[in-house]
């Protein structure tokens, strides 16, 4: 990753966020997008589309998140009311830190470019109820501030934004402004070379709740039906899928499995990219730690496969029941890097399978007639 690479993921990285609080990441991502020339539209919803296209070449997009788990202010005052978005298990919240923003619906339409100094606490209640049909427990925290907060406002736990140390990059939010900064380096990458390539990058809402910002694109027309799409993810570390090992060729999820064509495509690439660069490494697995918004266009029949780069402390989770920042290793982030761009310039054909179907029939036709012969 190049110097200018590494300044654009420490801004995105910087920035608050939370479920349906989104906007000073996606400022971020729109005045970059614009600084490259490149189209940029919203739907109703508030995703973000990011266009870049040069030449002739196949239709490919890349999706993203741009909220990780936080609070949302339902209470005003010293001690605030906050109710807790996204999955963080309620064990490990008492007594830790946060911060809050003051929010309006002003702030939200044009965002500054500096977000207002943070008020800072600490939790020192927790009150779990389970609304009838909920998946998870609704979890509120009463929170010791040393001032005043705002009724609209919304905070995250107090960490720091990305930091490097040795060969892991820390940060509060990897999951998923990483990915975000994946794709917009990629874009930056593609342009600096004039390449031929048609991407599409999606940035979308509130995933920490429930996939809901991949819901709007599924009920928007700005992502054609027909356009393959590779959903990239920070994903929870697992044994078969260490960190320092590259990035996942991930076959599914604890939801669903994923595109068979689109996997086929997947391996094939990253394939090429190793007989081209020796230093490249990929894992492919079915990841089934958590659920991604592939699952989601999945079962609406889209044509998704998706890339994972493994994640350390999960959702702010560390193993021994605290909370930290989430961690990745820098050679993984360079190499998801490599495989995109690559991914970028050699989008899928209409049936990635159709060819790989071929040679294993041509292997029947020649090697077939044997079983006729006992």
């Amino acid at each position: 990753m190049i110097v200018s690479e590494r300044r654009l993921l420490q801004t995105i990285l910087n920035k608050p966020t939370a479920p349906f609080r989104e906007h000073y990441v996606r400022a971020v991502i729109e005045s970059t997008a614009r600084r490259m020339d490149l189209r940029v539209r919203r739907d109703r919803f508030g995703n973000v589309y990011v266009a870049y296209r040069q030449g002739r070449a196949r239709p490919i997009a890349f999706a993203a998140h741009m909220d990780h788990p936080g609070f949302e202010v339902i209470e005003a005052g010293k001690r605030p009311r906050a109710l807790l978005l996204g999955g963080v298990e309620p064990g490990r919240l008492q007594g830790v830190r946060v911060r809050f923003y003051a929010d309006s619906d002003a702030a939200r339409r044009s965002p500054p470019s500096t977000p207002p100094p943070p008020v800072r606490g600490r939790i020192a209640a927790l009150n779990l109820s389970t609304p009838k049909g909920a998946r998870r427990p609704r979890v509120e925290v009463e929170v010791a501030c040393e001032s005043e907060v705002p009724r609209d406002a919304f905070g995250h736990f107090d960490l720091p934004g990305m930091e490097l140390h040795g060969k892991r990059l820390h940060s509060r939010a990897l999951d998923n402004l990483l990915s975000c900064g994946l794709i917009l380096a990629t874009m930056a990458r593609l342009r600096r070379r004039r390449a031929s390539a048609n991407v599409l990058g999606i940035f979308t809402r509130a995933e920490e709740v429930g996939f809901v910002g991949a819901g709007g694109v599924l009920r928007s027309s700005l992502l054609s039906p027909s356009r393959p799409l590779v959903v990239l993810e920070t994903s929870r570390a697992q044994q078969a899928t260490p960190i320092g090992a590259g990035p996942v060729l991930r076959v599914g999820d604890r939801m669903t499995s994923f595109d068979p064509g689109m996997d086929v495509w997947l391996a094939e690439r990253a394939a090429a990219v190793a007989e081209r660069k020796r230093e490249f490494k990929y894992q492919r697995a079915l990841m089934t730690g958590g659920a991604c918004e592939a699952s989601l266009f999945m079962l609406h029949g889209r044509r998704v496969g998706a890339i994972a780069t493994p994640l350390g402390n999960y959702h702010n989770m560390t193993p021994r029941g605290g909370i930290g920042a989430e961690y990745i290793s820098s050679a993984d982030l360079d190499h998801a890097l490599v495989l995109l761009d690559d991914l970028s310039m050699h989008a899928p054909a209409a049936d990635p399978v159709r060819a790989r179907r071929r040679a294993l029939d041509a292997i029947f036709t020649r090697l077939g007639p044997r079983l006729g012969q006992d």
